[in-house]
C-alpha cells in the first residue's frame, strides 16, 4: 500500500464520520502523493475530495476539481458530479436560470475590476460590498430591459462582457488586453460553444473557458 492509499482510506474514514475538514486534510495528502500514472487513483481521490470540498462550503473548488477528473475519464462518477451540478456557464448550477445569469454577470465584472487593480485583490469588505451593490444596480438596468428574453448563452455571455462598468478605482487602472483563445492542436481560435481542447467532453464554455465564480477570483481554487 503506498502513502497516497493510506491518506486516502483516513479521508474517507473521517467523512463517514462528519469530519469533512480533517478529510479534506487526509485526501490533499493522498493527491500530493499519488503516483501521476495511476489515473484510477486520482480520479476516486479527486471525487472524495470534491464531495469534500462541497460539504466545507466550496463548492466551485468542488466543481473544478470534479472538472480535473472527468477529463482523465468522462464516464467516472466525477464526470457525473459534474453533469448534475454544472451550468451553461461552466459554473455551479443555481436554482434557478436567472440566478446562473446573475452570477455569470457578476462575475465577468468581478473579473474586470480586480484585473484593474495592480494587486488583483479586494482590500476590505467595505470594497467588496462596494463593488457588489454597483454590479447588481447594473444587473437590475439589464432585468429591466428585458433584453435576455431568447437569448442564448452565448449571447447572454456577449452581452455581459460588453457591458462597461465605471468603477471608482483605488489605483489607476491597468491597460487592457484581449486574450485570444486559441486550440494548439487544430491550430485555430476557439469559439464558447466549440468542443473543450482539453478532451473532457464539454464545451469551452463550460470547461476551461468556463466563468470563474466570486470564490475563485477573490481566494482562488482548492
Amino acid at each position: 500500500m503506498h502513502s497516497s492509499t493510506g491518506s486516502f482510506e483516513m479521508g474517507k474514514w473521517h467523512l463517514s464520520h462528519h469530519r469533512p475538514r480533517i478529510a479534506l486534510e487526509y485526501f490533499r495528502k493522498a493527491l500530493r502523493s499519488c503516483p501521476v500514472d495511476d489515473r484510477r487513483e486520482l480520479i476516486k481521490t479527486l471525487f472524495y475530495t470534491g464531495i469534500v470540498l462541497k460539504k466545507v462550503g466550496l463548492p466551485s473548488s468542488a466543481l473544478k476539481t470534479w472538472l480535473t477528473a472527468r477529463s482523465l475519464d468522462k464516464r467516472s462518477y466525477a464526470g457525473k458530479m459534474v453533469e448534475r451540478y454544472i451550468n451553461d456557464y461552466g459554473m455551479l448550477r443555481q436554482m434557478t436560470s436567472e440566478l446562473d445569469d446573475w452570477n455569470a454577470f457578476y462575475s465577468v465584472q468581478l473579473k474586470k475590476y480586480l484585473e484593474s487593480k495592480r494587486s488583483r485583490k479586494i482590500g476590505s469588505q467595505g470594497e467588496k460590498d462596494m463593488i457588489w451593490d454597483l454590479i447588481f444596480e447594473y444587473w437590475q438596468g439589464i432585468v429591466r430591459s428585458d433584453v435576455l428574453r431568447g437569448k442564448s448563452n452565448s449571447e447572454k455571455l456577449a452581452l455581459f462582457t460588453d457591458v462597461e462598468i465605471i468603477f471608482p478605482y483605488f489605483s489607476p487602472p491597468e491597460e487592457k488586453h484581449e486574450i485570444i483563445h486559441v486550440d494548439f492542436f487544430s491550430r485555430s481560435r476557439i469559439s464558447a460553444d466549440d468542443p473543450c481542447p482539453c478532451r473532457s467532453g464539454l464545451t469551452y464554455r463550460q470547461c476551461c473557458g468556463r466563468i470563474k465564480c466570486d470564490e475563485e477570483l477573490l481566494y482562488g481554487l482548492f
